[in-house]
């Protein structure tokens, strides 16, 4: 495929992408960038690739595989002639889900949590339906959501609802046993805008936050306002959209 009007060349570059260990990767996306043309390729199940037709100049070669992370290197195409070149993707670095609410003070991957544990990103509200926030919660394990009217709602974490939950915003008790002991509609108080990851803890949770914590906890975590300027700059820094 060719993106613009391609100068004439006569030089062919021919390649190889593969692991860190020399293995072939089959099915990469190869893209070879040059000055006014562009190119790309797939490589095949022995990991080469070939891009024939190429004017001379230096060009970058850019590698793309879901399971990798992807690379580019520099090669200078002759005048004519064949040139070869290996790309080298490192694999990629597998995702974990980090929580801090199992416990206080330190943060702990989720799959060494000794309890039932939740993560809730801000992506997985986008996707859901809801008005007030607790009703995005009925999606999770473990969680039901008694709804008294259209724009509240109090989670229900193992049969248990109320002061017998504990809710925290970044860390801070936003309830605490004093108050009632029936549905609390208090999470629906939260704007769903400024939220950027709930963790839900099951289970009880005595020592860690009180007495009252027996079914369980919903930790809210904020990020920046939207539109603030440390939202404008964490989008420039990423040079993507962001959420805000």
């Amino acid at each position: 495929m060719m993106f613009g009007a391609p100068p004439d060349g006569a030089a062919t570059l021919k390649g190889r992408v593969e692991d860190t260990s020399g293995g072939a990767v089959a099915g990469a996306t190869v893209i070879v960038a040059c000055p006014g043309d562009a190119r790309n390729a797939k490589s095949g199940d022995d990991g080469r690739f070939e891009v024939i037709g190429l004017a001379a100049g230096r060009c970058s070669v850019s590698a793309w595989h879901v399971s990798f992370t992807p690379t580019a290197i520099d090669v200078t195409i002759p005048g004519d002639g064949t040139v070869s070149s290996t790309v080298v993707l490192p694999v990629r670095a597998l995702e974990e889900d980090v929580v801090v609410t199992a416990t206080r003070g330190s943060r702990e991957r989720i799959d060494e949590v000794a309890a039932g544990v939740s993560v809730v990103s801000a992506s997985d509200l986008r996707l859901r339906p809801y008005q007030a926030l607790p009703q995005a919660l009925r999606e999770e394990t473990g969680v039901a959501v008694q709804q008294t009217t259209a724009a509240a709602g109090s989670p229900i974490i193992r049969g248990f609802t109320g002061q017998a939950n504990v809710y925290l915003v970044d860390g801070v008790r936003l309830n605490t046993s004093a108050w009632r002991s029936g549905p609390s509609q208090y999470l629906a108080w939260l704007s769903p805008a400024s939220i950027e990851r709930i963790e839900i803890v099951r289970g009880p949770m005595s020592v860690q936050y009180g007495s009252d914590a027996l079914g369980g906890v919903i930790n809210v975590l904020q990020g920046p306002p939207p539109f603030s300027v440390t939202c404008l700059v964490r989008g420039i820094a990423a040079a993507v959209p962001t959420a805000c």
